[in-house]
């Protein structure tokens, strides 16, 4: 760079981090860092006039955070005083990095900006982890909480790179220090692992655009590739091993990758596919003395999603019988595996779907003659919903085909899939508005049958599944509603006097009803019955471990209204309601 007094001389760019939370002084009352207003940059210990050139100041965050507790390698916690540093390597930053300069990985391009008139390409970069002075069977971690479903999908792939510091104090070689990475439902009880040995660049510069510098940076010794399925196999395996009391449940279970021997699977408590809540990235050092090592991770990423599909299926049925009523049918049939178009990988089923019912409504009165004038309408419904999952919903991500196979006799076979499956029906009956219609021809009589109306209707549903033995809830309804409306005529007995006269006209205006309005009255009975039997989870073939639970209800609701207009001047309204309860022994 040519400076202002004309000489000519080299430029340094400095690249400062400084973590927030780790400060040496505190001034004033300041807590936390949620009131920021200023933010200042001092200069100190310059002995001459220096001119400096800043070129960003950024506040920036990661995905990532550092994992400050002891890890584990087995029952031996790791032990020594490591440090790992953690930040970001990048193309257009560290294109010249010393001892190694970052390079792309292979297969991988930059992605370039569409909406920009010119051709824009992104920045392409990598986490890069320090570890400093790792002891003998230390390792450092960095983690991130999440929430995701991997069963999908067939396998989990992540670029790595590795070299020793510039200084290479410690002599670390190939395979002295190996990569992991755990999937789980937390950091050190509940988790898969798959363990990598790492092979070192060496230092030098090597071309991004060429095939072999790619693969000089990102070897594939050093490529995690994950298979699922090694996962599951590994959990079988332990959980057999577990069942005769060689392995157990709170102890590190390893074995080797048979398509990559010195690769390490590791598998820890009970952790699953199907819930993975926190992803892990470490460095362990499987040697005994002291090591510094610089890895970089990139690309972290699910590859090969599952091809199995299913089908699905529905029809329907309507059928008009007569004048008498109607019958009406579905049915519905989804697979595991079946998705529409629009959905995402982790949107398609995973269990096996199946739903039909049945409805009918007829008028029974048809079935008498007509001049029974009987009118009973029926309606009876009958629905019924069947799912099994594809998944052990104790283990899930286990197949439950591969559950069934591991037992020893078809009775223990349809225990589990009686607990596996979930299962709701639901029945339906009512009658409403049964009524003889009979009434007197000339004027109607509070005898009439035709005032009179009944309805009675029964429901229930029953489901049983994973948490439940059975729920079931029962209801009875019943009415019956009487209404007299008469349309007598009223008794004016002087509407004949003669004569003309505002006070005469009075007296002939008045009349007399001697029968009421209206008469309603209403009655009915409301029955509700609910039991719950809640299954133990911890030994879920004992299905009486946990008490049930159960409510009843049973109410009775009257109402009385009457009308009637005595005078033309004189209404008379009476109305009466009474709600009671009927107390029932508390029987199941």
């Amino acid at each position: 760079v040519k400076l202002r007094n004309g000489n000519t001389e080299e430029c340094t760019w400095y690249l400062f981090r400084v973590p927030l939370t780790e400060y040496e002084s505190k001034e004033g009352n300041i807590n936390d860092f949620t009131s920021i207003r200023f933010m200042r940059l001092f200069m100190t210990g310059f002995e001459e006039e220096t001119i400096l050139r800043l070129a960003t100041l950024d506040l920036v965050q990661g995905d990532w955070r550092m994992y400050q507790q002891p890890l584990y390698n087995g029952d031996v916690p790791s032990s020594g005083g490591g440090t790992l540093e953690i930040s970001t390597v990048c193309i257009e930053e560290n294109n010249d990095k010393q001892p190694v300069n970052y390079v792309l990985p292979p297969g991988i391009t930059r992605i370039t900006d569409p909406s920009q008139a010119q051709l824009v390409e992104a920045n392409e970069q990598a986490m890069c982890m320090v570890a400093r002075n790792l002891g003998g069977s230390e390792a450092k971690a960095v983690y991130k909480n999440c929430n995701y479903d991997m069963r999908q999908y067939k396998h989990l792939q992540m670029y790595v790179h590795a070299n020793a510091l510039a200084e290479n104090i410690t002599s670390t070689t190939d395979g002295e220090c190996s990569v992991f990475i755990r999937l789980g439902s937390d950091y050190k009880s509940n988790y898969y692992e798959y363990e990598v040995p790492l092979k070192l660049t060496p230092e030098g510069y090597y071309d991004t655009y060429s095939a072999q510098g790619c693969l000089a940076v990102w070897p594939a010794e050093n490529m995690v590739d994950i298979n699922f399925d090694l996962f599951t196999s590994l959990k079988k395996q332990r959980n057999a091993q577990a069942s005769i009391g060689v392995a157990s449940m709170n102890r590190l279970f390893s074995t080797y990758d048979e398509d990559h021997p010195n690769n390490r699977i590791s598998i820890m408590g009970n952790p699953t596919l199907g819930e993975v809540k926190t992803i892990m990235i470490g460095i362990r050092n499987n040697s005994g003395r002291t090591k510094s090592i610089e890895v970089w991770a990139n690309e972290l990423r699910l590859q090969e999603f599952s091809n199995s599909g299913g089908w699905a299926a529905q029809g329907s049925l309507q059928v008009q019988v007569s004048d008498l009523g109607s019958v009406n049918a579905t049915a519905k049939m989804i697979t595991s595996g079946f998705g529409g178009i629009e959905q995402s990988v982790a949107q398609r089923k995973n269990e096996d779907n199946l739903n039909y019912s049945i409805s009918t409504h007829f008028d029974l009165g048809r079935l008498l003659p007509e001049k029974a004038k009987l009118t009973v309408p029926m309606y009876y419904s009958y629905s019924k919903e069947k799912i099994s999952p594809k998944y052990n919903p104790f283990d899930t991500d286990m197949l439950l085909d591969d559950a069934l196979d591991a037992l020893a006799n078809e009775q223990q076979r349809d225990s589990l899939r009686s607990l596996t499956n979930h299962t709701e029906t639901n029945k339906n009956l009512s009658f409403t508005g049964i009524r003889l219609n009979i009434s007197t021809r000339k004027h109607p009589m509070p005898y009439d049958p035709a005032n009179f109306t009944f309805g009675y209707s029964r429901s229930s549903q029953f489901t049983e599944g994973q948490t439940t033995v059975y729920e079931r809830e029962l209801n009875w309804k019943a009415n019956m509603n009487y209404s007299w409306s008469p349309n007598w005529k009223t008794w004016e007995p002087f509407k004949n006097l003669k004569g003309k006269s505002k006070w005469l006209d009075i007296i002939k205006a008045q009349n007399l009803a001697y029968a009421p309005q209206s008469i309603t009255f209403s009655t009915d009975m409301n029955r509700n019955y609910y039991e719950l039997q809640e299954r133990d989870l911890e030994n879920p073939s004992d299905l009486s471990a946990l008490p049930a639970t159960f409510s009843q209800n049973w109410t009775w609701n009257r109402n009385f209204s009457l009308k009637w207009d005595i005078f033309k001047a004189l209404h008379f309204s009476f109305q009466s309601g009474t709600k009671a309860e009927i107390e029932e022994p508390y029987t199941q």
